[in-house]
C-alpha cells in the first residue's frame, strides 16, 4: 500500500517531504530482500515475480544518494539507475534460470529487462549503414548472447516449453529490429541469425526425433528463411535454396501431424496456406 501510494508523477514527487526519502528507500529494499527469500523457496512463483517487477519499478523511480538527498531525477534515474537495475535484474533472472531451465517466470522476467529496441535503434540505424555485417551493433551482440543462453536449455531439457517460448520471443525481437529501418546489413544479419538457429535446433531435433518442439521451431525457421530470401535482391540466384526451405518446412509440418496429433488441425491449416 505504501509503495502503491508512491506512484505519483515526477512533479508531485519533487515536492515530497525529504524526510520521507530514507523511509521509502528502506521500504523498497526490504521488499526486494523479502522477495529474494520467497523466490529462493519457490523460484517459479509468478506472484512473487510480478511483485518483484513492481518493486524494481519503484527502485528506478527513486534515486537516493548517501545522504538521501534527491539528485537530478531526469538525468540520474533515467540514465544510470534504470540501466543498472535492468542489468541487475537480468543477471538475477539468469541465476534462477541456470538452476532451473523450466522456469517460465524467470525467462519472462529476463525479457522484461532485455535491452530494449529503442535503446539501440538510432545507433544501429547509423552503424549498420557504415559497418560490415561482421561488425555487430550492441543490440546484435546482446541478441546473439540471448540466443546462445536459450540454446543451452534446448540441449538440457528439450521437452520443456519455457525456453522455446523465450526463443520465439527472441525471434520476434529479431524481426522488429530488422524491420525498424531499411538496411541491407540488417537483412543480412537476420538471414544469418535464422540460419544459425536452424542449424543449432536441427541438431537438437536429430538428438530428440520424437520431441515436437525442435521439429516445430525448425519448420517455422525454414518457412521464415524462404520468406526472407524471397525479399532479398538475390532472389533468382537463391531460388533453389528457397525451394528447399519450403519443401523442408512442409515435410516437418507433416511430421508434426504424427508427433503432436492434438494440434493436427493447426498443422493442416499451416500446410493448406503453404500450397
Amino acid at each position: 500500500r505504501i509503495l502503491s501510494s508512491s506512484s505519483s508523477s515526477s512533479s508531485e514527487r519533487g515536492n515530497e517531504d525529504s524526510s520521507l526519502l530514507p523511509f521509502m528507500k528502506d521500504v523498497v529494499l526490504r521488499e526486494r530482500e523479502m522477495l529474494e527469500t520467497l523466490l529462493n523457496a519457490d523460484d517459479r512463483n509468478f506472484h512473487a515475480w510480478n511483485y518483484r517487477r513492481f518493486v524494481v519499478d519503484k527502485i528506478t523511480r527513486y534515486y537516493f544518494n548517501g545522504e538521501h538527498d534527491r539528485m537530478n531525477e531526469e538525468e540520474v534515474a533515467d540514465d544510470v539507475i534504470e540501466n543498472r537495475t535492468r542489468e541487475e535484474e537480468a543477471k538475477y533472472a539468469r541465476e534462477k534460470i541456470s538452476k532451473n531451465f523450466s522456469n517460465y517466470s524467470a525467462w519472462h522476467h529476463r525479457s522484461v529487462h532485455f535491452e530494449r529496441l529503442d535503446d539501440d535503434k538510432n545507433q544501429a540505424a547509423v552503424t549498420t549503414e557504415t559497418s560490415s555485417s561482421s561488425s555487430p551493433t550492441r543490440f546484435q551482440a546482446v541478441l546473439d548472447a540471448e540466443f546462445e543462453l536459450v540454446s543451452q536449455a534446448f540441449f538440457t531439457e528439450p521437452e520443456d516449453q519455457s525456453a522455446w517460448m523465450y526463443h520465439r520471443w527472441l525471434l520476434s525481437q529479431l524481426d522488429a529490429y530488422s524491420s525498424s529501418s531499411s538496411s541491407s546489413s540488417k537483412n543480412a544479419y537476420k538471414i544469418q541469425t535464422l540460419q544459425r538457429e536452424l542449424d543449432r535446433i536441427t541438431e537438437v531435433s536429430e538428438m530428440e526425433p520424437t520431441c515436437k518442439w525442435p521439429a516445430l521451431v525448425c519448420a517455422r525457421l525454414h518457412k521464415l528463411l524462404a520468406k526472407e530470401m524471397k525479399l532479398d535482391d538475390d532472389f533468382e540466384r537463391r531460388a533453389d535454396v528457397i525451394l528447399k526451405h519450403s519443401i523442408k518446412a512442409k515435410e516437418l509440418y507433416e511430421k508434426l501431424l504424427l508427433l503432436d496429433p492434438l494440434r493436427k488441425g493447426y498443422y493442416r491449416d499451416v500446410l493448406d496456406r503453404m500450397l
